[in-house]
């Protein structure tokens, strides 16, 4: 060992360098406030790890970037904790660096000789931001597609070179193919090259100038290590559990696939754009552009131009009360609009069923559903399997029966053919015979794996949307798994019915259902139009919430 530390001194003057970065002479006083900028550095290495794993799988167009995204949240193996951490991380990121900028201002440690690392961390905030931006449409979900889609618009407003700037960000009119393919690149080549460029940078320039230190009295020293590096290394130990933990309880969202004709979807930023998004409602028409790029634009001179506004010769905050006072009023404003525009955040969902965190059920558990009701079953087991609210006084005993014998959340007894035999002779509504001879007890195994999976995990299935119930019923009631695999299984002679959302929309398989062979050339799949129109839109409802 001790050779080849002779050899790499002799090389590299390794010891040397790594005496000179552990000898530095850091202040003991406010020490722990000098973590703050090694957790940013901690959060950007989580991103860079997190970020390849997960560009390994993605793939960045839009007939595929939402399908992989959902197969790494729910295929591959830590897939939705990689995730998590991405996301979670983004937030850490701009959170500790814009923390770590209010310590330097606060402290006054933008003064001579410092004004050039200043600007670099300005330069890495913006940077940060941007990384923000751009990953948020990589998922091409329905958030995604529609906030970018307001993003790429805010330039428009500019006089004169609004347009051209919007297009520029869109890669062409509208976002699309060519608007993801640049945000891709830009999120995942130019703005990291840039960013630790800047890192690099940055830390050179704290090297050279040293720490700023306490604004007045004693100014104790320590070696950065073993003391401060302890000090970095327990903050940046305790952020990197905090991600895990975050990634692991709440997991990254993904919402359906991004549907261009959507436009009653009511589009969200991440907070750290919300306060930029709340100053559009204040500024609309003629006025727009100064919401969109005049204050924001005066803002970031403002920061820029801080260490040649403030040179006062102490930088005790008692002798810079004006500058502080400007700072903790544009900290406020900043703060007011991410509270405003976090309590104008819209309630519930605009986009119906959620498939990445709700997908329908399997189509033949919506049949045993239907079947269930049809069958009267929940006179004696409740609506669901759920045991039903206790009868009124003096009620009889049909009433209170649903609450002695619920399914759900329970071990079955009967099971095969003793199952079978207790639905025929328990149903309330038995099914007649219909006039093609179809066996009228055809629904039996679906209902049974509706009943199986109300033991398992207590599904309330009534609690879906009324077009998706009905529209799964009526698959399973038809066999359409026959031909089709649906959710892994059934047939091969048809395509799998599967992500159609973005492929077909809902008039197509409406049409298509009909008269299949007018609108596929050679189609073997028979007419379905003996169904009502009710049905078959239900149906194409269904399959469109397919993930």
């Amino acid at each position: 060992m001790k050779r080849l530390l002779e050899f790499l001194e002799s090389r590299a003057s390794v010891t040397s360098l790594w005496r000179a970065f552990a000898d530095e002479a850091v202040p003991v006083r406010g020490a722990w406030l000098y973590t703050l900028g090694s957790a940013a550095l901690v959060a950007l290495l989580v991103q860079f790890a997190s970020g390849f794993a997960l560009a390994l799988a993605y793939a960045p167009t839009p007939d595929h970037a939402w399908e992989s995204v959902r197969a790494i949240q729910t295929r591959l193996p830590a897939g939705a904790l990689v995730r998590g951490l991405h996301h979670w991380g983004a937030s850490a990121m701009v959170l500790f660096v814009a923390l770590h900028m209010a310590r330097t201002f606060f402290f006054g440690a933008y003064r001579r000789p410092r004004e050039l690392n200043w600007l670099v961390g300005l330069a890495l905030l913006l940077l940060v931001l941007g990384f923000g931006f751009t990953g948020y449409l990589l998922p091409w979900d329905q958030k995604a597609y529609w906030a970018t889609v307001v993003g790429t618009k805010v330039p428009a407003a500019l006089p004169v070179v609004g347009a051209a700037a919007s297009r520029l960000m869109a890669g062409g009119p509208v976002v699309g193919a060519a608007t993801l393919t640049r945000f891709y690149a830009l999120h995942v080549v130019l703005l990291p090259l840039l960013t630790f460029a800047f890192v690099g940078v940055h830390l050179l320039l704290m090297r050279k100038h040293a720490h700023a230190g306490p604004t007045d009295g004693p100014d104790p020293r320590e070696p950065f290590f073993p003391y401060q590096a302890a000090r970095d290394g327990a903050v940046g130990l305790t952020l990197v559990l905090a991600l895990f933990w975050l990634a692991a309880r709440h997991p990254a969202p993904l919402e359906r696939l991004a549907d261009p004709t959507d436009t009653s979807y009511v589009p969200r930023p991440e907070w750290y754009f919300l306060p930029l998004f709340q100053l559009l409602k204040f500024f609309k028409g003629p006025l727009e552009p100064v919401g969109t790029a005049v204050l924001p634009g005066v803002s970031i001179l403002l920061l820029a131009l801080v260490p040649w506004l403030d040179r006062g010769a102490s930088r005790r905050p008692r002798d810079r009360r004006l500058v502080l006072a400007a700072g903790g009023a544009g900290a406020a404003l900043l703060l007011g609009l991410l509270y405003f525009g976090n309590l104008d955040s819209p309630k519930g969902s605009s986009s119906g069923l959620d498939p990445a965190s709700q997908p329908p059920p399997d189509a033949r558990l919506l049949g045993g559903l239907a079947s269930y009701e049809r069958r009267g079953c929940a006179s004696c087991h409740g609506m669901d399997g759920r045991p039903a609210p206790a009868p009124s006084p003096g009620a009889g005993a049909a009433a209170g029966g649903a609450a002695l014998l619920p399914l759900a959340a329970r071990s079955h007894t009967l099971t095969g053919d003793a199952a079978t035999l207790h639905v025929k002779e328990k149903s309330v509504k038995a099914p007649a015979e219909d006039e093609d001879g179809e066996n009228p007890n055809k629904d039996i195994p679906s209902l049974l794996a509706y009943v199986e999976a109300l033991g398992k995990d207590g599904a309330r299935f009534s609690a879906l949307p009324q077009p998706i119930r009905a529209g799964g019923a009526v698959i399973d009631r038809e066999d359409c798994r026959q031909c089709h695999q649906l959710y892994g299984e059934g047939g091969r002679r048809g395509p799998v019915l599967a992500h159609l959302l973005g492929k077909r929309d809902k008039d197509w398989l409406v049409a298509h259902f009909k008269e299949p062979k007018k609108l596929v050339e050679g189609s073997k799949m028979p007419s379905f139009k003996f169904l009502s129109d009710a049905e078959l839109s239900a149906m194409s409802d269904y399959l469109l919430a397919m993930p």
